[in-house]
Formats: structure tokens, sequence, C-alpha cells
């Protein structure tokens, strides 16, 4: 079970600059579950559109599982760039360098509303990085159930903390203004009504 959005930053290392376009994942793209040879302890998950594929690798043991690899190909790339690359071979196929943080107990979902960066490589000249955002994915799902417990990313712990520790200080502020402002209108009331007494008893 899967939910993302993705943007790929696709670069073209030419022997005098780097030329680099954006592709975005649209919201409706075709899925299906075959990118590669599969084995027992794996699963997969291709997503297309147009001349692109993303595909998502998992692998589990019996404890977690996590995302091996992600594999991203591109149909008639040269004509992206206006490039001749190799003669006759158009497809592109770029492959992450690291996804192993990304992984949780069986179960559980991974859960990620921060950007999270995969840089994937080939054997053109082509490279790429993955940019996923909202990221909430749980493979080995039987029968289309719901998503299990969220695993959380260290990079939402570390916002979330964050925003936990600027609350803190806001709160004592708006705490002490409140106590402030109470002690200075009790003391007015106060000075009112001893004024009051002061003269009335003068006058008497």
């Amino acid at each position: 079970m899967t939910k993302l959005e993705a943007v790929i930053l696709l670069r073209y290392k030419g022997s005098d600059k780097v030329d680099e376009i954006e592709i975005q994942m649209p919201d409706s793209v075709t899925s299906n579950g075959t990118c590669s040879q599969q084995v027992d302890d794996e699963t997969q998950q291709n997503l297309i559109w147009g001349n692109f594929s993303l595909c998502l690798i998992y692998a589990r043991n019996e404890t977690s599982w996590n995302l091996r690899r992600i594999l991203f190909t591109i149909s008639n790339a040269d004509q992206l760039f206006g490039k001749s690359v190799r003669g006759g071979q158009n497809d592109v196929v770029l492959t992450s360098v690291s996804t192993t943080a990304i992984e949780a107990p069986v179960g559980y979902a991974y859960h990620c509303d921060s950007d999270t960066k995969v840089e994937l490589l080939s054997d053109l000249p082509y490279e790429a990085t993955l940019v996923l955002d909202d990221l909430h994915i749980q493979p080995f799902l039987e029968n289309n159930a719901e998503f299990g417990p969220d695993i959380s990313c260290p990079e939402d712990y570390i916002s979330h903390r964050r925003k936990r520790d600027e609350t803190v200080p806001i709160a004592v502020g708006s705490a002490l203004a409140v106590a402030t402002l109470a002690t200075v209108i009790g003391y007015s009331i106060y000075r009112h009504f001893k004024v009051r007494d002061v003269i009335y008893g003068t006058m008497e």
C-alpha cells in the first residue's frame, strides 16, 4: 500500500555543462506489481505515467521490511534533452544508491511528511535526485488491508520536537504576560477602592 508525491530532478552530464529538468509524477498513474525479476522475500510496485516508470522494490525478513531499492526508467530519454547518448538505445534505467533507512517492523507502516531525497545513478551520463513527499507506505499487505501503526521518519521526529521546543517558551511567555496583566489590574482595583475609602473618611 503506497501513498506518496514524487518529483525527479533529472540531470544530463555533458562534456561542458549539466542540463537539468524536473519531472513530476501526476496524481493519476498506472500501478502494477511487476518491474523486475521477483524473489520470495521481495514485493514490487511499479508506478507508470507517460514515458516514465518508478519501481519500488521491498524486502522483508521475520521481523521487519525495508525499501531495498528504487528503479526509475525513462523511455526515449534522449528526446528530453535533445541529445544522442547511445545510438538506438534510448531507454535509461537509474538505480537508487541507498534506501535502507526507509524501513519498519512487520505490521507497521512507514510515514514521512518531510522530503525524502534519494540519489539515482545510471551507466549513461544521466543521474537524478528523487524527492519523495508525504510518504506513507506499507508493503506485504494482504486483501487490501488498511495501514498499520506508523513509524515516523527521523526528520519528522526532529521537526516535531523543534516545534514543541518553540511552543514551550511561547506558552511560558504568554502565562507570564497574563499573570503580569492580572497583577496590574488587581493593583489598580485595589488603589481605586483604597483612594475612595480615604476620600470618604476625610469627608466624614
